[in-house]
């Protein structure tokens, strides 16, 4: 299947949106994987450095999931693994320390958030993997120049302390606003830098004005002791999804959301590695698209082989849960590069 481009496919009525690191790395690069484990080098012990050679990897993820594999077999045998949990828990510390420190700055990254804004705002629903304060920033630059209350994180009720804290019932938020004709629904599956949890398990979002000085406003509240930021960083699929269920916010995101939401499905800088993100697939399953577009990354014909396949395994998966072997996907793959699709300017100029 040859790859389009996305001025071609984007009048086709998508409604939901799904990013990952990919998504992030075409923006702020330092946040790769391979960027986040050259920095984390020094604060990782000899044995944490050769579990990521063993593995042929720089994904934390992959690290992290393989530790959780390797404990759960440990205790099914009864065999004590302190040595397993010291690395998972300083892997762990070290990818939020580093997620932390190498994002970038509001004003690296300003000029292109409008044009992010306008791509989400073309869908109902976005659904963000992602920690950093990319999408987070292109939603306040999207209300400043889409008109106010065009993009919406639902994060809306007041808290003090800069701080807003998630509604019970957020559906009367689909409902645009003013002069509004439409409005886009943004949510973080996976958590974010900018959400936060305190001792007693309420939950919060940090903002400040604008945004601009946002990281410094998350780094004072992580430096107080009184909360603990809100995302998942477990490694494999099956510890992301009991993190997940833990969390109000998470939980309800995924099972009143994500497994529902969406007929069409547009897919952007997502791995689709099912070991990390196999509850991610489910719920796409569940939501039963009718129309899925993939993103491919410099296309090759190797690639764009690579996710046809993966877009036709999400078909069968919903004729099967659905019980429906008439069920058919119509799928599309396009240029993530292409003009108009998500930091790239409809001008070419």
């Amino acid at each position: 299947m040859e790859p389009k481009n996305w001025d071609d496919i984007a009048t086709q009525n998508w409604d939901t949106l799904l990013l990952g690191n990919g998504a992030t790395i075409a923006v702020a690069g330092g946040l790769g994987w391979e960027n986040l484990y050259d920095a984390a080098q020094p604060g990782l012990t000899r044995e944490s450095k050769e579990l990521f050679s063993k593995f042929d990897t720089h994904n934390f993820e992959q690290v992290l999931g393989a530790l959780q594999v390797a404990h759960g077999v440990n205790e099914a045998l009864g065999v004590s693994d302190a040595i397993i949990g010291d690395a998972y828990e300083e892997i762990k510390e070290a990818l939020i320390a580093e997620v932390r420190e190498r994002h970038p700055s509001h004003e690296t990254v300003y000029e292109q958030l409008e044009p992010i804004a306008r791509f989400m705002a073309g869908f109902k629903t976005v659904y963000s993997l992602n920690y950093d304060l990319v999408v987070y920033w292109a939603v306040l630059v999207g209300n400043d120049c889409l008109g106010r209350n065009r993009l919406k994180d639902c994060w809306t009720e007041e808290s003090g302390y800069g701080l807003r804290a998630f509604p019970a019932d957020h559906s009367f938020l689909r409902t645009p606003v003013r002069e509004g004709t439409s409005c886009t629904l943004v949510f973080y599956p996976h958590g974010h830098l900018a959400l936060c949890a305190d001792a007693m398990g309420n939950e919060y979002k940090i903002q400040n004005e604008h945004g601009t000085q946002l990281l410094d406003r998350i780094s004072e509240a992580w430096d107080t002791g009184q909360y603990h930021p809100l995302f998942v960083s477990e490694g494999s699929s099956q510890r992301k999804l009991e993190a997940i269920l833990q969390s109000p916010y998470l939980k309800t995101v995924y099972s009143q959301e994500l497994v529902h939401r969406g007929t069409a499905w547009v897919v952007f800088g997502w791995r689709a590695d099912l070991l990390s993100d196999q509850h991610i697939f489910d719920a796409i399953v569940s939501a039963a698209p009718t129309s899925l577009a993939l993103a491919v990354h410099e296309p090759t014909q190797k690639k764009c082989a690579e996710w046809e396949a993966f877009g036709r395994t999400v078909e069968e998966a919903v004729r099967k849960k659905h019980k429906d072997r008439n069920k058919k996907i119509r799928l599309e793959l396009f240029n993530a590069d292409s003009v108009g699709c998500w930091d790239r300017s409809t001008s070419l100029e």
